[in-house]
């Protein structure tokens, strides 16, 4: 899915698509997906086609809101995939140079002050 959306992005003008309905049902369907699920390859892949959809405006500030608190996530293995998923959606070193192996607790005043840096950037 995410490769779908994906090319569709290479293909789409700058302008609003009729689509936009279509790529907000997919965020909702993809939260729905991976909600309190333990399953590391479903929360990756759901990692994977928020950083695919966070190419289109209308969804980037929700998939940035989205993809952070994931940072915080009991499994090191989908902190990691968080947090290169958001390197690469915002260039910000502060994703790239971070020990995302590091337990929440130790991790959590960076993550809330990389969500302000989000937030204030969008």
């Amino acid at each position: 899915m995410a490769f779908l959306i994906d090319s569709y992005q290479s293909y789409a003008l700058a302008g609003p698509s009729e689509l936009d309905p279509v790529f907000r049902k997919t965020f909702v369907l993809v939260q729905k997906a991976h909600f309190r699920t333990a399953n590391i390859a479903r929360l990756e892949a759901a990692i994977r086609v928020y950083a695919a959809l966070s190419g289109l405006n209308p969804l980037r500030e929700d998939i940035l809101k989205k993809l952070t608190p994931i940072l915080l996530h009991p499994f090191p293995r989908v902190r990691s995939s968080a947090a290169e998923y958001l390197y690469m959606m915002t260039s910000l070193e502060t994703v790239k140079y971070e020990n995302w192996s590091a337990s929440p607790k130790e991790l959590k005043g960076k993550v809330d002050g990389l969500r302000d840096k989000l937030v204030t950037a969008n």
